[in-house]
């Protein structure tokens, strides 16, 4: 299974610590996808900067040329603050068999601002028609919001109320708790709401050896 990350140079050890993390999992195929235009106020979990919104941005037209580059495949999208939990070297299967039926899934978030509660930092996709097509819609629906107009957490906020207006065209669901979250039996971590981000990311790969 084909995982993308796309970052930025400055975070190259993030990825390399989510890269070493993927090791001996299996049918897991780790794509990075460096982007090497520099902004301002863009470091990582910078939301509310205009250079991190416009980052983000650039993320989201990726993702769109690579689903339509993977036409009838299932793929992941990952952020770059994510570890693996090594010794789940099914994790590829389990995503397939979590996406069978749908279109979407995506980490569950309790932000309250987003509708549907999609955190799009752990992204499986059926690249078909019905995913294609939202997420044309989705990127066609940011480009037109100007710089200085982009709300916090672009464009996520925009995603999920694009699905919430959408429920019926699309198979969307959220996967299980232990994608994303440091639970007993965590699958895969994703460094959200922590203040340092390497750390926690660090902890939680000891937590997994242990």
């Amino acid at each position: 299974m084909k995982v993308y990350v796309f970052y930025t140079p400055n975070v190259q050890n993030y990825f390399d610590l989510l890269s070493e993390s993927a090791k001996g999992i299996e049918d897991l195929e780790i794509i990075p996808e460096v982007h090497n235009k520099s902004y301002s106020d863009c470091s990582i979990g910078a939301t509310l900067g205009v250079g991190y919104k416009e980052l983000c941005f650039q993320s989201h037209l990726f993702k769109q040329k690579t689903m339509k580059e993977n036409i009838g495949s299932d793929i992941i999208f990952l952020d770059v603050d994510i570890v693996f939990n090594p010794k789940i070297k099914d994790f590829s299967r389990k995503v397939i068999e979590l996406l069978r039926e749908k279109d979407f899934l995506v980490q569950e978030d309790s932000n309250s601002h987003m509708k549907e509660k999609a955190n799009l930092g752990i992204m499986a996709v059926k690249c078909n028609e019905r995913s294609i097509a939202l997420w044309d819609a989705h990127c066609l629906n940011v480009s037109k919001i100007p710089a200085k107009e982009r709300k916090g957490a672009f464009p996520q906020i925009e995603f999920n109320d694009l699905l919430s207006g959408r429920k019926g065209e699309i198979k969307f669901g959220h996967l299980p708790a232990n994608f994303g979250c440091r639970t007993s039996d965590c699958v895969i971590y994703h460094a959200i709401g922590v203040g340092d981000k390497m750390s926690a990311l660090q902890n939680a790969l000891k937590s997994f050896g242990q």
